[in-house]
């Protein structure tokens, strides 16, 4: 197919578009992946996107001829530059006088080469030096912007808006001197990564569906040291870089990704959440991690019970445990396949949600023995602990002494 590819188009609203760029059209966001003609619009110019969220009408493709790449099946679409109509972007400062400030006496201010919308400056500074808590979610923020301070604030949400630039944000986030928690999730950035290293109390950082090449993982990694939460779901990733795997943190959320193994992570780990993912086996971890309380393995591949044995000798101080929705428990009853995990690890005190009571432990382990797994490791140290017990009526325990004995 004979087509021109340009790298910028003016829109029929005086807006300049080019590649990579982050759009929102008519509230959907999108990257712009494709600018140039196409033979059934002759007259106009074709915009080639790739939509975050919605469903697209092809993979990038037009007859037959791929003209760019998506990260998902069935989400891209040509859109002609006559009717796109792009939604406003805005600074952060401006989004965040709509959303909290006062919408009387509207002036314009100048900052920089932009000039921005600004509401009774004084009084507004004086509203936003209190606020704690700021959500900016879909409000088209492109830039972060420091002529509003927000010496106060300890949690900010700036989730599905059109950030490209990760420099920005640690440039940003360096001028807010009580920030402790920062949501970025659904924007995409450039891959370039990142030096200076933020001195904000920043514990808890969440980049869900941001898709993160290593230069930006590289950047978490080295300018973040007070990170403590993590969150990377949703990230279309197979596997966990050094950079992360060696942060020092206390929860790493892997979840809804593509990681066909369990990674290895800092020991100061203490919540891993892999669910939704492919992982098969445990078996291929090399090290034993002592810190870590709770693991997530819900919705994998996890087919055999000796994938669970694993899990005592890598995480000896487990104490909570999801696992349900795995290939292993399909044929068995939910219940049974509780009971059967109790018994092989001995240290959880939750399963799939729930708290374990010392009743279901005990009726567990009793089911279990009365199964006759007796080549199993478990097996007499189970009948060992039951026949020292106070209760020699029970049927169970008097068939799995029977056995033992």
């Amino acid at each position: 197919m004979d087509s021109t590819v340009e790298s910028t188009v003016e829109s029929t609203m005086g807006r300049d578009i080019h590649l990579n760029q982050r759009l929102s059209i008519k509230g959907e966001l999108c990257t712009v992946k494709y600018l140039g003609s196409l033979p059934c619009w002759p007259d106009d110019t074709a915009v080639g996107v790739e939509w975050d969220e919605r469903a697209g009408k092809n993979d990038g493709e037009y007859n037959g001829d791929k003209l760019f790449d998506v990260t998902r099946r069935q989400s891209g679409s040509f859109l002609k530059l006559s009717k796109c109509r792009v939604d406003e972007k805005r600074l952060l400062s401006t989004a965040l006088m709509y959303q909290y400030g006062d919408s009387a006496n509207v002036e314009e201010m100048k900052i920089g080469k932009k000039r921005v919308e600004i509401v009774g400056f004084d009084k507004l500074q004086s509203q936003f030096d209190v606020l704690r808590v700021v959500s900016l979610a879909r409000m088209c923020v492109y830039e972060l912007d420091s002529a509003i301070q927000l010496p106060k604030l300890e949690s900010l949400d700036l989730s599905f808006n059109l950030l490209q630039s990760f420099t920005n944000v640690l440039s940003f986030i360096e001028c807010l001197p009580s920030i402790q928690k920062l949501n970025l999730t659904g924007n995409r950035f450039d891959d370039k990564p990142c030096e200076a290293m933020c001195t904000v109390p920043l514990v808890s950082l969440n980049m869900t569906m941001t898709y993160p090449g290593d230069g930006i993982l590289k950047s978490v990694h080295r300018c973040l040291p007070t990170l403590e939460e993590l969150v990377l779901c949703d990230n279309a990733m197979t596997s966990v870089n050094d950079e992360i795997g060696q942060m020092p943190l206390r929860s790493l959320d892997l979840s809804m990704n593509r990681i066909t193994q369990i990674p290895s992570v800092s020991h100061t780990v203490k919540s891993l959440n892999l669910s939704f993912n492919e992982i098969e086996t445990l078996t291929t971890l090399l090290t034993v991690h002592h810190s870590l309380q709770a693991l997530d393995l819900r919705h994998n591949y996890i087919s055999h019970w000796d994938e669970i044995d694993s899990i005592t000798t890598h995480y000896p101080r487990l104490t909570r445990l999801r696992i349900n929705n795995n290939p292993l428990f399909a044929s068995i009853p939910i219940e049974e396949a509780e009971f059967e995990i109790i018994s092989r690890i001995s240290s959880l005190e939750r399963i799939n949600g729930h708290d374990i009571t010392e009743k279901e432990r005990e009726n567990a382990e009793l089911w279990w023995l009365s199964q006759w797994h007796t080549s199993h490791p478990k097996w007499k140290e189970l009948c060992a602990k039951y026949i020292t017990a106070t209760k020699p009526s029970n049927l169970r325990y008097r068939q799995a002494v029977t056995h033992f004995g």
